[in-house]
């Protein structure tokens, strides 16, 4: 022992250096050494210096080790060279000697981490704190390290139990990274600190450490997102009230208009009065698209349009729509025909949207085109398996659009030209609906054209065939055949004109039909009458059609199964959940054909 004794009096003044065992028990320190750690005293045991780094110090290996010194830690390089049953273990610092080896040296590394806006620390397992950058101080509001050493990190947290979870997560995995904690400044405010910790084994115990990065800024910005988001959602419930109130109170009397108008024609009048009749019913549906297409664009815009494939044969859906354009009286000599080239009879589609589709195109073609054709042309692009890719083209000899114009067309409430605005009148939304609608369908819509030489609309888009045991269904048309004769029917309807009407269509029905101003009214005439289907208004004075309609589910007996059809002008997919949920059986929308109504009864009733 007398040897290093010798050793040390040689480098006790200039070099860092102490001899200890296997055991780790420390018999020579040099003074340079306990001044280097601020320590008044030898150290006794390796455990006494708390080491940590990349070499195995509780194994006596040289490697790079931090220790807290007697101002801040540091990064040093530990030699350690065996010296008979001891060992010599000496400390480097940057320029100290040639031993120290490290890209980063410790001055260099301290530089470093102070600059850093980032707060670093180490801390034991236990939380006590070994050690903090400028930046860290900064971040909670210290001046001082030494105000800091030896606390426990549990201080720092505003709920101790993220603490106990990462010691937790620590138990298990070497690191946690990006964990949001909610950190307490000095001065008792609090911030939120985005914070990654590491494991590392140091001399006789776990260190972790650690680095934090104030995120305040990410969390009001995500605050006020949510607040915009909130904004944004409440504007739109409210745009989609207004809406549904703006459908009923146009649609409702527009139903009137159109309904009086079609009994008028129904009472044989005079020649001259039909044709008012005509212009009144014509005037009144061109009301009804411009209603339906600003509803439309305005649910197109917020997301609430989807698709409801069913199955259906679209050879006689596509004759029935184009029969539609041909019956219409016309002075304009155009012809209206349908090219159909390998099409599958039997397919899932949604009949309402592509009919939406194509009605925009074949009117469009018809209001720009004077005389020759429009002609509708489906054909097979494609098969495989059940599924199959048709082409819808619309061509038509009309006026033509200029090429500089076509992509403009597709854009909201645009035409090709304001004179077009002013002489063939509409929104320009037509256009647009139809796009967004094909696009909603998986295809794309397109036009080619050369003014004066018509135009041709075209769209590709997959159907899938329905199938039963590897052979294609063929779907047939059904009719509903029956009478409403003696037929017992309530309903409820608040306005006095659509009254008159119901009144009307039941006599001509020969049914009896009893009307109620709201549900309130209906419900005392349900307990007191046997009916057999209700038709339903949604939007009533007193009591509404979803409070009426609920309120008759609860009755026993047949009363609480009675069919009920929903009559309304409000049909958005969200008005379509409620009246599924109020237990309503389907839905007739305003301003309806009393043919169409009399099909909904008879369907409902078998």
């Amino acid at each position: 022992m007398g040897d290093f004794k010798q050793i040390g009096s040689l480098f006790d003044e200039h070099v860092k250096c102490f001899v200890s065992n296997e055991a780790g028990e420390i018999s020579y320190a040099s003074s340079s050494l306990r001044d280097f750690l601020g320590l008044e005293s030898d150290p006794q045991h390796i455990k006494d210096m708390s080491v940590s780094g990349s070499g195995d110090f509780g194994r006596l290996e040289s490697g790079f080790y931090h220790l807290p010194t007697a101002t801040c830690s540091e990064m040093v390089h530990i030699q350690v060279k065996p010296i008979g049953d001891n060992f010599l273990c000496v400390l480097t610092l940057d320029g100290e000697g040639e031993a120290f080896v490290s890209p980063v040296n410790g001055s260099m590394l301290a530089t470093i981490s102070n600059n850093l806006s980032e707060g670093l620390y180490c801390t034991t397992m236990e939380g006590e704190i070994e050690y903090v950058n400028e930046g860290f101080l900064n971040m909670f509001g210290y001046k001082e390290i030494h105000a800091v050493l030896k606390k426990n990190a549990d201080d720092f947290y505003v709920d101790v139990k993220q603490r106990l979870e990462l010691r937790a997560l620590l138990s298990n995995d070497a690191s946690a990274n990006n964990l949001e904690v909610l950190f307490r400044k000095k001065s008792g405010k609090t911030f939120w600190g985005l914070m990654s910790v590491y494991k590392v084994q140091g001399w006789e115990q776990v260190y972790l450490y650690g680095v934090i990065r104030n995120i305040n800024h990410i969390k009001d910005m995500e605050k006020q997102l949510r607040l915009e988001k909130e904004r944004a959602l409440r504007a739109s419930e409210v745009k989609e009230r207004f809406l549904s109130t703006v459908s009923h109170e146009l649609k409702t009397p527009l139903n009137a208009v159109l309904g009086m108008a079609g009994l008028l024609r129904s009472n044989n009048p005079r020649e001259d009065q039909m044709e008012h009749l005509q212009v009144m019913q014509h005037s009144g549906k061109n009301l009804l698209f411009l209603i339906n297409d600003i509803l439309d664009f305005s649910k197109i815009q917020g997301g609430k349009v989807q698709l409801f494939p069913s199955s259906g044969d679209l050879s006689v859906f596509l004759e029935q729509l184009m029969n539609v354009f041909i019956q219409q009286p016309s002075e304009k000599d155009i012809a209206f025909n349908l090219d159909l080239r390998d099409v599958p009879d039997a397919l899932l589609f949604d009949q309402g949207r592509l009919g939406q589709v194509l009605n925009n195109l074949i009117g469009n073609a018809a209001k720009f085109t004077f005389f020759g054709e429009v002609r509708l042309a489906v054909s097979r692009t494609k098969v495989e398996g059940n599924k199959v890719n048709l082409l819808f083209e619309v061509k038509d000899t009309g006026v033509g659009i200029p090429k500089e114009k076509q992509d403009l067309i597709f854009e909201s409430f645009q035409q090709v030209s304001k004179s077009a605005t002013r002489a063939y009148s509409g929104t320009g939304l037509g256009l647009t609906i139809a796009k967004e609608l094909v696009e909603l369908m998986g295809g794309k819509l397109t036009v080619e054209s050369e003014l004066g030489f018509g135009s041709v609309f075209s769209f590709e888009v997959p159907f899938l065939i329905p199938v039963n045991e590897g052979k294609e269904v063929k779907v047939e048309e059904t009719e509903v055949v029956g009478s409403l004769s003696g037929l017992r029917i309530l309903a409820v309807e608040d306005n006095p004109v659509n009254q008159v009407l119901l009144r009307h269509y039941g006599k001509s029905w020969s049914a009896d039909m009893t009307v109620c101003a709201n549900g309130l009214e209906a419900l005392t005439v349900i307990e007191n009458q046997q009916f057999d289907l209700v038709l339903m208004d949604l939007q009533m004075p007193v009591m509404d059609g979803y409070t009426t309609s609920r309120s008759i589910r609860r009755m026993s007996g047949e009363k609480g199964s009675i069919p009920i059809i929903v009559v309304t002008a409000s049909n958005s997919e969200e008005i379509k959940a409620r009246v599924e949920s109020a237990g309503m059986n389907s839905i007739v929308s305003k301003p309806y054909e009393p043919e169409d109504l009399e099909k909904a009864i008879m369907t409902q009733l078998g």
